[in-house]
């Protein structure tokens, strides 16, 4: 996420990064190798581009409390039953398509975190205006967790973007409209949070850092 929101910032014009300070959990200070790699990077926009990233939007349970400079938070969002949803936008500056062809794109997947939706309800996403098949969404079951992120419980959709569905460069549009929900249950459903992530081979036909031998093709998704 510090990578997304900095090649953000560097697509939008800006000339330069600072932290005035970076704390991160559990360990804050001394840095551990993976706070300084993350750090030691982000001057070099050029380097920054090839980095694997998450662009979000929304208050998840993995980030922290963002500073909105008296901007409105897009999410969370209320759904309701048979109306369209309102348009979420996520930015990525990322070209994912010449990356793609460089053989350099390993993953790219789009998360909708729906509060509150049960297993019996049912909703539509449309991704840049094209209905998203259901074909291609995997829905986690986020209802009742004894594990980090429980306070959000409700269904996350995941959406192989890749073959077809990439982010465009600048800004993309998601629609979520709720088409079924179950009376009995008197919370609303809502767009708690979106992600969109991205992994990459560190040059085309590499291995990932996280790969083993033995492992290796059981951790490829096409």
């Amino acid at each position: 996420m510090h990578r997304a929101a900095v090649a953000n910032a560097y697509d939008a014009g800006a000339q330069g990064i600072l932290y005035r300070r970076y704390y991160p959990p559990p360990h804050r200070y001394p840095y551990t190798p993976q706070d300084s790699e993350r750090l030691r990077y982000l001057a070099y926009p050029d380097i920054v581009a090839h980095k694997d990233k998450t662009f979000h939007v929304g208050p998840g349970s993995d980030r922290c409390q963002a500073v909105t400079y008296g901007l409105a938070e897009q999410l969370p969002r209320p759904l309701k039953v048979g109306a369209p949803g309102e348009e979420v936008t996520v930015d990525v500056a990322d070209d994912l398509s010449a990356k793609e062809t460089a053989g350099e794109l390993w993953r790219c997947e789009l998360r909708v975190m729906l509060h509150e939706m049960l297993h019996a309800d049912e909703a539509r996403l449309y991704w840049n205006g094209v209905e998203v098949p259901q074909a291609r969404i995997r829905m986690a079951d986020w209802v009742f967790q004894m594990r980090p992120g429980g306070e959000v419980r409700g269904y996350r959709f995941h959406i192989n973007l890749k073959d077809g569905m990439l982010p465009q460069q600048g800004t993309n549009v998601l629609r979520v409209d709720l088409l079924k929900k179950d009376e009995n249950f008197i919370h609303p459903i809502s767009i708690h949070d979106v992600d969109v992530r991205v992994e990459y081979l560190p040059h085309r036909n590499a291995l990932r850092h996280d790969e083993t031998y033995e492992g290796a093709a059981i951790q490829f998704r096409p």
